[in-house]
């Protein structure tokens, strides 16, 4: 690196020089602080001219910067300015110690190679989201804390988040699939960045599949293809196709708005669910019951009696995690060699529910650009690609699935997901409303479907009671 740059010496160095050397060219080379580069770098001077008029002043012609050991190269990892100097940050994670002690201790070093002005104390938690609402209460919340996607509303809400839409630059955010990034918006902001992802896929079983005279590429991607494989697996192997989660959680207010059911007014003052789509959308479920095409335990058991229903060999395929395919690895070995996976059916609205685990960072820290660093590194390129090598885990950033553990299907059933995994990760867009009193809403939806699905009242009837109910409770929040 060649530049020229002026500094003033003062009269003692002057006379050294002038004592070392008679000409008034000389060579030196001494270690300076270069203005345009506050590192230490090791300048080499071959000219020190005496300026006229001013016997103590000289002025200095750099011809070359050496680089030296002290001074760093830019760590590309290190994108956020401004970190505080001394900074000592509290990291909280859900449920990860003693499991993956080693990864995130070896990323927490990573980040202090980038980072070493900041001192991390990492703390796993198993009690959250209520550890970290009492530590907010008692004012000695953490600096960074890990929680699940839904979870991050709430506090969002009521101030106790930074708002990373305004206070990560563009470049930055830019590094996240845009709808993980703005998995759960407030007022139109993102209090997160997105971490790690759960994967929906089809784990199917190649024996029904093949007895039925299909292959990978016939099982279904839209709602439409569902009943025509559906219908075409019952009548050439009499058995059931899928047996879908619809009454679990929020499961059946997911299916709604991923179909483009409008689930709130604008206003969010009432539920618009009873609409002719949200009718139609619950109708598709009751006609597929009515034809016998999906098993009725589904509106009776917990779903997860029927994974193991499929763990069983009872079904031809389902909507899933390659979780799963470990289960059935442990549970029926025999069936585990003829499972397979394929792309994930989806709604009119073409894509499907994220489920995602966040990193948020407390408002009122000390150090905010510090535990914003902290955030950003935990879940960059090379720290989300590394996680996913540790676990069946899916990054949040698109260009961690460029490098080959993701383009190259793995040896095991359970990992011939990945080359799928980035559409799939894609594809993932939150279109779910927060609701006030969500447990209590969607009691009354499920229980409503409910009844539609055992045939006590039409879809229209169904809806129209649970919105009544519904916006009561909106009325009365």
């Amino acid at each position: 690196m060649k530049q020229k740059v002026k500094m003033f010496l003062g009269l003692g160095l002057l006379l050294a020089l002038i004592a070392a050397c008679t000409p008034q060219e000389v060579e030196v080379t001494r270690v300076v602080e270069v203005e345009s580069d506050p590192e230490v770098v090791e300048v080499e001077v071959t000219r020190v001219v005496e300026v006229e008029g001013d016997p103590e002043v000289v002025e200095v012609e750099v011809t070359r910067v050496v680089e030296m050991e002290a001074e760093m190269e830019a760590n590309p990892e290190r994108v956020i300015e401004g970190v505080e100097e001394g900074a000592e940050i509290v990291f909280w994670t859900w449920f990860l110690s003693p499991t993956f002690d080693d990864y995130i201790n070896g990323t927490i070093a990573r980040f202090n190679e980038a980072y070493p002005e900041v001192t991390v104390i990492w703390e796993d938690q198993t009690e959250l989201p209520d550890k970290y609402r009492n530590s907010l209460a008692a004012g000695n919340a953490p600096d960074v804390i890990n929680l699940s996607s839904g979870w991050v509303p709430e506090f969002a809400e009521n101030g106790q988040l930074v708002n990373m839409s305004e206070a990560l630059p563009d470049d930055v955010q830019s590094i996240y699939f845009e709808g993980l990034f703005n998995v759960v918006n407030y007022e139109g902001n993102s209090y997160q960045v997105p971490w790690y992802q759960a994967l929906t896929i089809l784990v199917y079983n190649g024996q029904i599949v093949e007895e039925a005279g299909l292959t990978a590429e016939d099982l279904p991607t839209t709602y439409d293809e569902l009943v025509e494989v559906c219908r075409t697996i019952k009548d050439t192997t009499g058995q059931y196709c899928t047996a879908p989660n619809l009454l679990e959680g929020d499961s059946f207010l997911k299916i709604l708005a991923y179909n483009d059911v409008e689930i709130l007014s604008e206003d969010g003052s009432e539920v618009l669910i009873n609409s002719e789509e949200g009718v139609a959308t619950l109708q598709f479920w009751v006609d597929m019951l009515n034809e016998d095409l999906i098993p009725l335990e589904i509106v009776t058991q917990e779903h997860r009696t029927m994974i193991e229903g499929f763990s069983a060999g009872q079904f031809a395929f389902m909507q899933t995690g390659p979780q799963l395919i470990r289960l059935v690895r442990e549970n029926n070995p025999g069936l585990y060699g003829f499972l397979g996976v394929a792309p994930n059916y989806l709604g009119a609205s073409g894509v499907t529910s994220p489920s995602s685990m966040s990193l948020v960072v407390t408002a009122d820290t000390e150090y905010p650009n510090a535990s914003l660093a902290l955030a950003t590194f935990m879940t960059n390129e090379l720290s989300q690609l590394e996680f996913a090598k540790t676990v069946a885990v899916y990054p949040a950033t698109p260009g961690s699935f460029e490098d080959e553990f993701f383009t190259t299907p793995g040896a095991a059933i359970e990992d011939s997901a990945r080359p799928i995994a980035r559409d799939a990760i894609a594809s993932q867009v939150q279109l779910m409303p927060v609701l006030p009193d969500a447990p209590e809403i969607l009691d009354i939806l499920n229980n409503e479907a409910q009844r539609a699905l055992l045939g006590q009242a039409t879809a229209q009837e169904a809806l129209d009671s649970a919105a009544e109910q519904i916006n009561e409770i909106l009325a009365d929040s």
